[in-house]
């Protein structure tokens, strides 16, 4: 585990952040608290779940893998989501967005972020990355809202 409560204000949304890459992981981290977010960050769903058991605060926004060491996402996701009611999901994959949708069961309107997104031929662009994870979680909030 990377933050505890003591280490997250309580006027920001939190994330909860799920990759075993430690690259990605961290440029993630830094592309979300750079635009204010304040960031738990797991390298598996073991973490990720102690996490979402211990922390003391809201959780407001689970951002996980497709697929994380020793589970999938979608049933991480699930299993964080009976503990932390309310909180919404997206997910991530270095494969297509379209293509991950399909091969990986995702529940059918899950949101999905490509980490080409983050990583690529060309230096990431944590600006970019930031912006697309706002408009996702954003969309999921307007649909469940609605």
């Amino acid at each position: 585990m990377q933050a505890d409560a003591a280490q997250v204000p309580l006027d920001r949304r939190t994330v909860l952040l799920v990759e075993d890459d430690e690259n990605i992981r961290l440029l993630a981290r830094l592309a979300l608290d750079i635009r204010g977010y304040a960031v738990l960050a797991a390298a598996n769903g073991d973490q990720a779940l102690e996490i979402a058991r211990h922390h003391l605060g809201d959780i407001h926004v689970l951002l996980t893998d497709i697929q994380v060491p020793g589970m999938r996402g979608p049933d991480l996701a699930a299993r964080i989501a009976s503990l932390r009611p309310g909180i919404k999901v997206l997910f991530m994959s270095g494969a297509p967005d379209d293509a991950a949708a399909g091969r990986e069961g995702l529940p059918a309107g899950a949101a999905l972020l490509g980490k080409q997104r983050l990583t690529g031929a060309a230096p990431p662009v944590p600006e970019q990355a930031v912006a697309d994870v706002k408009a996702d979680v954003e969309e999921i909030r307007e649909r469940t809202h609605r």
